[in-house]
């Protein structure tokens, strides 16, 4: 905490090595910058509106950087607004290769749908045209704030989608949901067939809703409770979730990364429920950033825990032997290994939703 109190009092350069910053500051941006569009442009246009996102984009690096070190800025700035800055500290982007976790630093589905959550809690649901609109155009906003990447656009297209059902009345099945959102943005860009990012974010959705009621079951039967019951606490929840993504997941990470994680799945369920809080008190953060310097720094304060706490956890775990191991998949092994896995998946389905039933009548009787 003295070491966080000196970087917000005299900034980060003075705590420890810093990257050099390679933006402008936005004042000066916006004295060349805006008025020379807007001059350019004749009057305020899309292009002035697209400047703002880039000043404010570079301004968040900025202040950021003045409050954190590395690599907590770059986490920071990577998980509410998706600035890529990992490249600046190529040890701790290592670190997050070998824990498996380098997916969690970006902004991702998750933001869209904590932002379109939050936002149906506080307008009192989204039944009328007016607040489903609201939404829909605030999470439109942050995407094309945070990058526009396609787990973004994929993540936005879901939710949009799935509150113009509840707009309806109507209750939508979320692969398939899934399933429209990926035609719809392949239908405009096949390009994303090829592309890293929409292969890990499409098959880790997939993965997390058809295989997360299996692993479930496997721990409720591990831990001899019911699968009815609700009594999953935070921590087993997480653990369910990793152990569900990483089923499509990990051969699409060997492939492009020739490594594999043996841990991440209990490293991701350790350190996930940082997430979440770092992206509420990080945009809280920012935006008090361009308020006030003080209540800045109040808000600083409470959000170095779990951005700490999400640093040192996966330094300590970094430090485990053989915590990946080297292992390249061709593409007939993924083939195999993807058709296996369906097979198995609908077998184990009719038996789960056979047992949940008998479960259901029990408890009923």
């Amino acid at each position: 905490m003295v070491r966080f109190l000196s970087v917000c009092t005299f900034g980060a350069g003075h705590c420890g090595v810093k990257e050099k910053i390679r933006y402008e500051s936005y004042k000066e941006y916006e004295k060349e910058g805006l008025d020379r569009d807007r001059a350019e442009a004749g009057g305020t246009s899309l292009f002035d509106y697209f400047n703002f996102i880039d000043r404010f984009r570079n301004s968040s690096i900025q202040k950021a950087r003045n409050f954190y070190p590395s690599p907590h800025s770059e986490l920071l700035l990577g998980i509410v607004l998706g600035i890529d800055e990992l490249q600046t500290v190529p040890t701790f982007n290592d670190i997050l290769i070998a824990t498996g976790t380098i997916h969690v630093v970006v902004v991702s589905g998750y933001n869209i749908n904590l932002l379109f959550s939050f936002l149906k809690s506080f307008l009192g649901g989204i039944y009328s045209f007016k607040k489903y609109l609201i939404a829909v155009i605030a999470t439109l906003v942050y995407s094309v704030i945070s990058g526009f990447e396609p787990p973004v656009i994929r993540a936005w297209i879901m939710s949009s989608v799935s509150g113009l059902g509840m707009f309806y009345g109507r209750k939508l099945d979320p692969v398939m949901l899934l399933l429209f959102s990926g035609l719809v943005m392949i239908f405009f860009d096949p390009g994303l067939l090829y592309s890293l990012s929409f292969q890990l974010s499409f098959l880790a959705s997939l993965s997390l809703l058809m295989f997360s009621p299996i692993v479930k079951a496997f721990f409720a039967i591990i831990s001899k409770q019911s699968m009815t019951k609700s009594s999953q606490n935070l921590l087993q929840e997480d653990l369910v979730s990793s152990f569900s993504a990483q089923i499509l997941v990990w051969p699409v990470i060997s492939i492009n990364f020739g490594r594999v994680s043996i841990f991440s799945p209990f490293i991701n369920s350790i350190i996930l429920w940082t997430i979440p809080v770092s992206t509420i008190l990080g945009a809280a953060f920012l935006f008090s950033a361009f308020i006030n310097y003080y209540l800045a720094f109040a808000v600083s304060l409470f959000l170095y825990a779990p951005l700490d706490i999400f640093v040192q956890v996966l330094r300590l775990f970094s430090n485990i032997p053989f915590l990946s191991v080297t292992l390249k998949l061709n593409a007939i092994y993924l083939i195999v290994y993807y058709l296996a896995v369906f097979v198995l998946y609908q077998l184990f389905k009719k038996k789960l939703e056979s047992v949940a039933n008998l479960e259901r009548k029990y408890v009923q009787t």
